[in-house]
């Protein structure tokens, strides 16, 4: 029999294959190991990126970033900073200052720190987006000088995550030291490396949505800008009274920027003062109405007196937001004025006035404020040169009456109200009697005089609805619109009767003048303008020819004295 042979036969010896199997199966379970931690990674960044990208507000992205962050690491530290492109710095948004775990721990920073860098390695390395060391193996600073001149030194930070977006920093997250003193290894950079490319797109998210939502508010503030525009130069178009005009725009003043009261003055050359001609928002609406009917003077202003008259002056907005603690405010006891917005009125860059606005009600005069109240400011200053001009173009120069061809237009429209409504008018003709003996006795000036004294009897005595004008020489013409042929022989008698009482002072005389009046009142007959004041001087003529001095209607067959 042959003996056994032991010697190996150059198969693998099985305890050899069990050390080679547990080998392979430890890789295997590393393997394993690295890809659930891989896959644990993947899941937190999804949950994590569906969660940043949700956030519309800064603060509750970075305080989301940072539980995500402190769900993984112990940190000695986390500072977040986002980079403002306006002063091209990075600006510190949120810290938490040791190995913060709970909602309540997180210090929410309006720290001002903020730091900026200029072109080289750090400024390179942030520009690349990836998670980087900025201490050596030994534990010292890589940008020891640096930082202490920024006073990055502070943060005793180990480790620097760049947000970037299009290849520029967007911001940065700084990371102390882990608290158990283990070094942030591979798969802590890869975490970091996918938390800060999602952080990324989350922070420009909000950027662009925070741009949106101020380019929203900006075509938002237009808009309301351009309807309180719209609205005030529809009333221009619409109201033909100027004190009426100008309460309307300073109602629209007022409540566009959300202010108490407001006013406005205008500039009177021959006393060289600023006199207030409109006010709104008084607490006693009775005194607000005398003032603005003219019933009850206020205060005036020389140029470079208090803030109306500075700002007159200076061509300037001027805005006080304490008056009390202002040298430049004119205080009075019933003023009643805690902060003011005051713009001048320009016609080609020269003041004719100011707006004032006062009592912010909220908040403070804002840019936006400004910027409205500019363009209110500057349409009320075209309007009241408009209505200069056109003040100028429709009124007589001597006597301040209507001049003929604008009552013509006005008395043609009341027919034409007539004609489609059935309105009563009338119209009356007036001359003054014996006018050309002023003229031979006392000379022209004294004419003229007498022209002004009746033209100013005329006014005071009729309505503000009528309508006087000087037809021409000494000639006078009255529209009195809704008005019955005898509503308007008694306005006619108290205007004859006003004028007799009146006293024309000159030197040391005192002339008397009369007039003579003649009334006609519309009919359905009547289809022109110029046959209705037909009517009227014929029935002035027959004043005239029963003596002067009376008012006389006319009356069916009446006619010319021949």
């Amino acid at each position: 029999m042959e003996q056994q042979n032991n010697e190996p036969t150059g198969r693998e010896h099985p305890q050899s294959r069990v050390t080679m199997l547990e080998g392979e199966i430890e890789e295997l379970l590393a393997c394993q190991r690295t890809m659930d931690a891989r896959l644990f990674n993947f899941q937190s960044i999804l949950r994590a990126s569906r969660a940043l990208y949700d956030c519309r507000e800064m603060d509750d992205l970075l305080v989301l970033l940072k539980a995500i962050v402190d769900d993984r690491f112990d940190t000695d530290g986390l500072w977040f900073f986002i980079f403002d492109r306006e002063s091209s710095s990075f600006q510190l948004r949120l810290r938490c200052d040791g190995p913060c775990r709970s909602e309540e721990q997180l210090v929410a920073s309006r720290d001002p720190f903020s730091f900026s860098l200029g072109p080289g390695i750090l400024w390179q390395l942030l520009r690349q987006g990836e998670p980087f060391s900025v201490v050596d193996l030994a534990g010292r600073s890589r940008f020891a000088g640096l930082f202490a001149s920024k006073g990055l030194d502070r943060l005793a930070s180990v480790l620097w995550l760049p947000f970037v977006m299009e290849g520029e920093p967007v911001g940065l997250l700084a990371m102390g030291p882990q608290h158990s003193g283990r070094d942030y290894d591979a798969q802590d950079l890869e975490f970091l490396r996918t938390v800060g490319e999602q952080a990324s797109v989350a922070i420009g998210s909000v950027f662009l949505y925070d741009r949106l939502q101020h380019e929203q508010s900006k075509l938002d503030l237009t808009i309301r800008n351009l309807s309180v525009l719209y609205d005030i130069s529809r009333a221009v178009s619409e109201i033909d009274n100027m004190k009426q005009l100008l309460l309307e725009i300073l109602d629209k003043a007022i409540a566009r920027v959300r202010a108490q009261k407001g006013s406005i003055m205008l500039y009177d050359s021959g006393i060289d003062q600023l006199k207030l001609q409109v006010v709104r928002g008084l607490p006693d609406k009775l005194v607000e109405d005398r003032i603005n009917e003219g019933q009850r003077s206020c205060r005036t202003f020389r140029p470079g007196e208090g803030i109306a008259g500075k700002v007159f002056q200076t061509g300037e907005t001027y805005i006080s937001h304490d008056t009390q603690h202002d040298d430049n405010y004119a205080h009075s006891e019933n003023s009643r004025v805690s902060s003011i917005i005051c713009l001048p009125l320009l016609v080609n860059d020269k003041p004719i006035g100011v707006l004032n606005i006062t009592n912010k009600q909220e908040s403070h005069f804002e840019n936006d404020d400004i910027e409205i109240l500019s363009a209110i400011a500057n349409q009320a200053a075209m309007t009241i040169e408009k209505a200069d001009l056109y003040r100028l173009a429709i009124t007589d120069e001597l006597t301040g009456l209507y001049v003929r061809r604008f009552f013509y237009r006005r008395l043609t429209e009341e027919l034409r109200r007539r004609q489609r409504y059935g309105l009563d008018f009338a119209v009356m003709m007036l001359d003054i009697d014996h006018f050309k003996s002023f003229n031979d006795t006392w000379g022209h000036d004294v004419g003229d005089l007498v022209l002004k004294e009746v033209a100013a009897c005329f006014q005071r005595m009729t309505r503000t609805v009528d309508i006087v004008a000087r037809h021409g020489g000494e000639e006078f013409t009255v529209l009195m619109p809704e008005t019955s042929l005898e509503g308007a022989m008694r306005a006619a008698e108290r205007l004859r009767s006003a004028t007799e009482e009146m006293s024309v002072e000159h030197e040391d005389n005192s002339l008397k003048v009369t007039v003579s009046i003649g009334v006609a009142s519309a009919t359905d007959a009547i289809e022109k303008a110029e046959d209705l004041l037909h009517l009227a001087d014929v029935a002035l003529y027959q004043a005239k020819d029963q003596g002067r001095n009376r008012a006389i209607a006319w009356r069916q067959g009446m006619a010319l004295p021949g």
